[in-house]
């Protein structure tokens, strides 16, 4: 797999009809309940505070979408490097159950748990996946990028933008790009500054209105980080370790009500640094660490 552009598989899959509109799910139960998934010529916009990770919940949904069912997508690292998205794609798929994440010997043998790690990885390496390496990327550049992905196939494509970038009249374009392109374009940005530790409060529409991505966007899902409000919802409910999603616009135009989705980024995190894993752990994650050649 090459880090920088991957083979793009001719199998296409994922997506289906839906009211006269291609719906690809995100794999994500709850919220497919309530977006069926994302439309082809949609723009959608992830929303939440800084380090919320809405990159861990795009990473996420890129497992289901490309490595589960092959279809064609593609990840700008305008934050990243390559290496860390791959890798943290790989930690996601090596994660399912995040307890057999910290403790191999729960899997059994280590070599069972190499053996596990393994075939993820090949699915990754095989995966109908292109990451981008450039975060100096103009909205031009992107616009263009994103014309040449979609004539490869790509159908989703993800953008972690900085908040500076999101002027002039990429909105705009963006907008036309994914009507015309007939793709969906999944946008990740951090609400402002000037709200972060003030209220903790659900990201809302009203976060996105001075860059119109409130009015141009198809659908915005809103991602809260609920560790940083509490354990125990108000509905009484122990939350602890998770996130708070909620989308605050659909195809529609309507609200949905929020629900709660186990936070893996603490599990991808524990393997961010070599200095996390234990000495009886490193041999066997060494490989797992190591760069797409």
């Amino acid at each position: 797999m090459e880090i920088e552009n991957t083979h793009i598989s001719k199998v296409m899959g994922g997506y289906r009809e839906t009211t006269g509109k291609d719906i690809i799910a995100t794999g994500i139960a709850e919220l497919d309940k309530q977006i069926e998934g994302f439309g082809m010529g949609e723009l959608v916009t992830l929303l939440g505070y800084p380090g919320d990770d809405k990159m861990y919940a795009a990473v996420r949904i890129m497992s289901y979408q490309a490595v589960d069912n092959d279809t064609p997508s593609a990840y700008f690292c305008t934050r990243e490097t390559p290496e860390i998205i791959a890798r943290r794609l790989l930690c996601y798929r090596c994660s399912t159950l995040p307890n057999r994440m910290l403790e191999y010997e729960m899997l059994g043998e280590p070599h069972e748990w190499k053996q596990w790690m393994d075939e993820n990885k090949k699915k990754v390496q095989t995966a109908p996946v292109y990451l981008y390496p450039n975060e100096h990327l103009s909205i031009d550049d992107i616009c263009e990028q994103c014309c040449s992905y979609a004539k490869s196939g790509v159908k989703v494509i993800y953008i972690y933008f900085d908040n500076e970038a999101i002027k002039n009249d990429a909105v705009c374009k963006l907008k036309a790009l994914v009507s015309r392109l007939y793709i969906a374009i999944v946008l990740m940005i951090d609400v402002l500054g000037t709200r972060y530790g003030i209220d903790d409060q659900q990201p809302c529409l009203h976060d996105l209105s001075w860059c119109q991505l409130d009015e141009y966007s198809d659908m915005v899902i809103g991602f809260l980080n609920c560790d940083s409000f509490g354990y125990v919802s108000e509905e009484g409910i122990d939350i602890k370790g998770k996130m708070r999603i909620k989308v605050v616009k659909d195809r529609h135009n309507k609200q949905n009500a929020h629900f709660y989705l186990n936070y893996l980024g603490f599990i991808m995190k524990q393997f961010a640094e070599p200095s996390t894993i234990s000495d009886s752990s490193r041999q066997i994650i060494e490989d797992f660490y190591t760069p797409f050649e």
